[in-house]
């Protein structure tokens, strides 16, 4: 995991500052309490996806992970329902996604992993039994944003931000633990201020 410190952005609203910076010590984004879905991932040697019991020596061949059986597996062991794919893609850095890649020089051209839900976890979810196509995409979306935060946690684009009154005084550091470009802009909308506020200065 890449790791940075320094601020990122600054925000003025009347006589509050927002200031943004890059995380350093993030939280691997599976072990915290909204993490959604389940995530198996063999991503060389670190521990990206949720605890599991699968033997990846099963499923790991050296051209990467079998898909059709370990897909097999998780559907008729685990229960998975809706599956979404997870590659490497390692040539320049340490990242993963849910598109395979076509670049000529991409390493990670196979898969690692996936993220998927369960019948358990949309009933708990989503409360209903029915798989609309609404209720899929909505599904499919949520799962890319937790392999999007997987990414964003590699890459060292974790974000944390503070409040500042007049004169400096902190009026409120508690916003935590906010993944890639989209957690920038739920760090900015709940600490109470809008992407359009004018950016003061560091």
């Amino acid at each position: 995991m890449v790791r940075k410190s320094h601020i990122y952005s600054v925000l003025q609203r009347d006589d509050k500052t927002l200031k943004i910076y890059y995380d350093g010590y993030p939280d691997n984004p599976r072990k915290v309490t909204d993490a959604y879905g389940h995530v198996v991932c063999f991503y060389k040697d670190r521990d990206l996806g949720d605890q599991h019991d699968i033997d990846i020596c099963k499923y790991i061949t050296w051209q990467g992970v079998c898909v059709y059986d370990l897909r097999m597996y998780l559907t008729d062991e685990c229960g998975a329902v809706v599956l979404c794919p997870i590659y490497p893609y390692d040539f320049m850095t340490r990242s993963v996604g849910t598109i395979r890649p076509t670049g000529k020089w991409d390493a990670g051209l196979s898969l690692v992993g996936f993220a998927y839900v369960t019948m358990a976890d949309i009933r708990a979810e989503h409360r209903t039994d029915e798989l609309t196509p609404e209720l899929l995409d909505e599904i499919r979306k949520r799962l890319e944003r937790e392999v999007d935060r997987i990414d964003a946690y590699l890459r060292g684009d974790v974000f944390r931000g503070a409040v500042y009154g007049v004169g400096g005084n902190v009026l409120d550091d508690d916003y935590y633990g906010f993944y890639g470009a989209a957690g920038i802009y739920e760090l900015i909308e709940a600490a109470g201020f809008a992407p359009d506020d004018v950016r003061g200065s560091g």
